[in-house]
């Protein structure tokens, strides 16, 4: 089953484990690509944030920034329909 993960300072976000395999990273931070990037001070709230993919044997994409809620809303359906035997597959 899927899961939920809280990733704390210094990386600001969360992760999605889907069933199959793979993993949805979102971060928003001061070093991630985002709208928070060259903020002073940590924020809990961001218009934009960066994103990653990352399969079953740990391979990622580059990261993905400046996404806003709706296209990480995208790649999180994309991401969860991938049935391909958990072998890497990138859409983007």
């Amino acid at each position: 089953m899927g899961k939920f993960v809280y990733n704390d300072f210094p990386n600001k976000g969360f992760s999605l484990e889907f069933d199959n395999g793979y993993t949805l990273s979102v971060q928003w931070a001061g070093a991630n690509y985002c709208s928070n990037r060259h903020k002073e001070f940590p924020s809990n709230e961001s218009a934009t944030a960066e994103v990653c993919v990352i399969d079953s044997a740990g391979k990622q994409q580059e990261p993905i920034g400046w996404q806003n809620v709706e296209h990480v809303l995208e790649m999180m359906q994309e991401i969860a329909s991938i049935n391909t035997g958990k072998r890497w597959f990138a859409f983007w």
